[in-house]
């Protein structure tokens, strides 16, 4: 099987132009070939990988994903809040985000009377940038140290 070198379409042999581009191939540095074996090879495994990898990221839309990353960062946590409860993975990112919202509450008070403990709120901003690659992935992965909370069932 060869293809062209010029925009990949695939050319009959004997043929001296491309159906697709016109480039001509009348030379063999034009036209390259391909063993058909080794495709399958080479995409067998992976390709299973990727197929889950995009069956899960199809039943989670965008509009969720960008409702569940909302909740990790402080005000935003609204928008989920009131719009997106009825589903699973925007409410447990809002659990999450709750959860990174009362450590933060919590720091911010110790904070003022402590003042070692507002180096902690690093930590809340690790949290949230880990929460929010977790939407990204489409995983619903417990935030460390304060994940485990529930506040909606």
């Amino acid at each position: 099987m060869a293809f062209c070198e010029n925009c990949g379409a695939e050319i009959k042999e004997g043929e001296t132009k491309c159906p697709f581009c016109g480039k001509k191939t009348g030379s063999v540095d034009d036209v390259y070939t391909v063993n058909p074996e080794d495709v399958v090879e080479l995409s067998g495994e992976s390709k299973d990988k990727s197929e889950k990898q995009a069956e899960s990221a199809k039943t989670i839309d965008t509009m969720e994903k960008l409702m569940a990353a909302a909740a990790y960062w402080s005000w935003l946590i609204i928008i989920p809040l009131f719009f997106g409860r009825d589903k699973e993975f925007v409410k447990f990112h809002l659990n999450q985000g709750m959860n990174l919202l009362g450590l933060f509450l919590v720091l911010y008070i110790l904070g003022r009377y402590i003042s070692f403990i507002s180096i902690l709120m690093i930590a809340v901003f690790v949290f949230a940038i880990m929460g929010t690659i977790n939407v990204a992935k489409g995983e619903m992965k417990e935030i460390p140290l304060i994940g485990g909370f529930r506040l909606f069932k």
